[in-house]
C-alpha cells in the first residue's frame, strides 16, 4: 500500500469526468482488496473516528458498489427507462457533491441492505472478485453509459443517469476510504 500521503492524495476525488471516474473506482478495489487481505486492518477500529472497523468501511463499498454496478449493467442493457419513482433532472444536492467530489461526513445514513454484517471472509472475497468483473465490464462499454438516458433513483440524492452514478460510485469510496486512513492514522 502506498504511504500515507499519496494515499490521501489519491482519494482527493479531482473533477468529474467518466474516464477519471472508472481509473479511480479500479483503484478503490485494488484498496478495499488491500483491507480485506489483512486481517489486523480488516479489524481495525476506532470509535472516535467511526463505528465501523477498516473491514466495515470495505464491506460496505463492496455492497453499494456491487448494487450500482449491477443496476448500470441491467438497466443499460435493456435500457430500462426509469422506473417511475423519480423525477428527470439531478437535485441540487446531488449536482453539489457530484461536482465537489466530497460527502460530509456523517450527513447520511446508510439503507439498511448496505450495512455490512459479519460474513465469512470467503464471502466477501468472491464479492470483490464479482464487483471487480461488473465495473471492468462497465469500463469496456463506458461510451455507452454517456449516451445512455436512463435514471434510477439513490435513496437520498434523486435521480441519477449512468455517468453520475459511476460518479457518485467514486466520491463514496474516496469518502469511506479516507475513513479507513484517519482509522489507521497512528493515535498517541
Amino acid at each position: 500500500m502506498a504511504g500515507t500521503e499519496s494515499h490521501r492524495v489519491a482519494w482527493q476525488v479531482g473533477p468529474a469526468g467518466l474516464s477519471a471516474d472508472l481509473r479511480s473506482l479500479a483503484a478503490q478495489w485494488e484498496e478495499v482488496a488491500d483491507i480485506l487481505e489483512d486481517p489486523e486492518v480488516r479489524s481495525l477500529r476506532r470509535e472516535n473516528v467511526s463505528a465501523w472497523s477498516c473491514g466495515d468501511q470495505a464491506h460496505h463499498l463492496l455492497l453499494t458498489g456491487g448494487w450500482i454496478a449491477r443496476q448500470l449493467i441491467e438497466r443499460t442493457a435493456t435500457q430500462k427507462p426509469d422506473d417511475g419513482s423519480s423525477e428527470g433532472s439531478t437535485s441540487p444536492a446531488a449536482l453539489h457533491l457530484l461536482e465537489s467530489g466530497v460527502i460530509p461526513r456523517g450527513a447520511a445514513q446508510s439503507p439498511a441492505p448496505m450495512v455490512p454484517e459479519a460474513k465469512d471472509p470467503e464471502f466477501w472475497t468472491g464479492l470483490l472478485q464479482r464487483v471487480r468483473q461488473d465495473w471492468q465490464s462497465i469500463q469496456e462499454k463506458a461510451l455507452d453509459l454517456e449516451t445512455n438516458s436512463v435514471r434510477f433513483p439513490h435513496p437520498a440524492l434523486g435521480s441519477l443517469n449512468a455517468t453520475e452514478w459511476v460518479r457518485f460510485c467514486a466520491v463514496h469510496g474516496a469518502h469511506h476510504l479516507s475513513i479507513v486512513e484517519d482509522i489507521r492514522k497512528p493515535h498517541p
